[in-house]
């Protein structure tokens, strides 16, 4: 049985960023993950980050419990990434219109989907437990932040600081 799979528009390929761009992105990327690394607040994805290899070391940070920082390397994110598939599909309640990513191929699709420019902001705020006041806990709590064209100039120009 042959699959059935949407054509594509294809286009003429157009680099966004030059080899040597797209190479400074990802080196500060590793820098990041390897220095300051990830904070992690669940126990659980820690052990999984372990167990993927990262380094990681259990803190506690006032009353915040049992906090994470994981500290990936750059062998285990290129051992990951060269893992990624170079081809999908993307399936549709209607077979025609399943559609293939294929990395090696410049096509543009059109589709619906959902903006990526999502800003999440966290801050660690203290709670007392309502039948304990002596008892507390510092939890994160997470405030997202839809993107907008004013963000992403002002961004840009500050070179992401």
């Amino acid at each position: 049985m042959t699959e059935t799979i949407r054509t594509p528009l294809k286009v003429a390929p157009y680099l966004r960023m030059s080899e040597h761009q797209i190479n400074l992105i990802h080196s500060g990327s590793m820098q990041i993950l390897n220095d300051p690394g990830l904070v992690c607040f669940n126990e659980h994805a820690a052990d999984l980050y372990e167990q993927a290899g990262c380094r990681v070391k259990r803190r506690m940070r006032g009353n915040a419990g049992c906090l994470e920082c994981a500290h990936p390397g750059s062998c285990v994110i290129q051992k990951h990434l060269e893992s990624v598939p170079r081809r999908i599909i993307l399936g549709a309640r209607n077979p025609e219109n399943k559609l293939e990513l294929d990395a090696e191929k410049p096509h543009v699709y059109f589709g619906t989907g959902s903006e990526t420019n999502i800003v999440l902001h966290s801050q660690l705020k203290e709670y007392t437990a309502k039948d304990d006041a002596s008892q507390t806990r510092v939890l994160a709590e997470f405030q997202s932040e839809r993107g907008s064209l004013q963000n992403l100039c002002r961004s840009a120009k500050s070179g992401g600081n």
